[in-house]
């Protein structure tokens, strides 16, 4: 189910860029209380012609951040979602 607290992972089998974004994800204090769903592009011609060239991808609402990412990368990408929370 996608929330809030859902941050999409767009990937594919057997794909190492794919690999190396999960291992940065799963490592980041900054994904605790987030929700990863994994969604293979190969299951949807739709998102095969979009992001094909691009993944990994992460993708909140209509917001991405496409490979290549790093820490801090992912991490101010993060925070603006942070900002726009109501208080």
């Amino acid at each position: 189910m996608i929330n809030a607290n859902t941050i999409e992972f767009l990937t594919t089998q057997g794909c190492s860029l794919c690999d190396q974004a999960l291992d940065l994800l799963i490592g980041m204090p900054e994904m605790a209380g987030l929700s990863l769903l994994t969604i293979d592009i190969a299951d949807s011609n739709e998102l095969l012609d979009l992001f094909a060239e691009q993944i990994p991808v992460l993708r909140r609402g209509q917001h991405l951040i496409c490979w290549p990412f790093d820490h801090q990368t992912v991490s101010a990408w993060l925070s603006q979602f942070e900002q726009s929370k109501p208080q």
